[in-house]
């Protein structure tokens, strides 16, 4: 363990930048450590309600929703710049106003300025845990009714194909969610990866770093 905190601390002291994504408790050492060198990182917290009950659900393990609000609220304080990430919003479940208002206007109070979205899209191994280890059958139902007519989708994942719902269904959540951002000042990007016939262009899912200087010449392999 002090092998590990030694080497994050080295490598940011090199001005080496880090971007991370999680939806876990971020150890109060790493938020001081994150904390010390806000100009180097970026943060991405995914949050997809602020229901416990259905955080536990779809998302066991995770940290609660108020506690990933009050990890973002103290970086951003420390001058860490925070992005929320709704993703998966889940049809049927976490789609409409009455969770979505809610969920823009707690990441504004803490002073996120921008969140990435995606809706779900399932693959059977998806369905088949979720069946195994939802408790919540009728929740769960009422969700995978939504997919009763998906199509068949290629994400920007090693050609994968998975069952997403239909183009005019996700355009409508997300306008939905775009309308309500908007109220609360926040800006919306769809994430392309998962949405190519929606979207384009970088969801910066691992930061957005200016670009690097392209130098005239390049060392060969051994010009040390």
């Amino acid at each position: 363990m002090q092998y590990e905190e030694d080497t994050r601390s080295f490598l940011l002291e090199l001005d080496i930048g880090v971007a991370f994504i999680t939806k876990g408790r971020i150890p109060e050492r790493h938020r001081k450590l994150l904390a010390a060198h806000a100009t180097l990182v970026q943060g991405r917290i995914g949050l997809i309600t602020l229901d416990p009950a259905v955080a536990a659900a779809f998302e066991p393990g995770a940290a609660m929703p108020e506690v990933r609000l009050a990890q973002a609220a103290e970086l951003i304080d420390a001058h860490v710049p925070i992005e929320a990430r709704l993703d998966p919003i889940l049809p049927g479940v976490t789609d409409g106003a009455d969770c979505l208002e809610p969920l823009c206007a707690a990441l504004a109070r803490v002073g996120v300025q921008r969140i990435a979205a995606s809706v779900l899209f399932l693959r059977p191994a998806v369905v088949g845990s979720l069946r195994r280890h939802m408790d919540d059958k009728v929740t769960l139902k009422r969700m995978l009714d939504h997919f009763a007519n998906a199509e068949p989708l290629a994400i920007h994942a090693d050609n994968s194909r998975v069952r997403a719902l239909p183009t005019g269904a996700r355009l409508e959540i997300m306008e939905r969610l775009k309308s309500i951002a908007r109220c609360h000042g926040l800006d919306v990007l769809i994430c392309a990866c998962k949405n190519p016939d929606i979207s384009r262009g970088s969801c910066h899912i691992s930061g957005s770093q200016p670009p690097a200087a392209h130098s005239s010449s390049q060392l060969g392999l051994f010009q040390l």
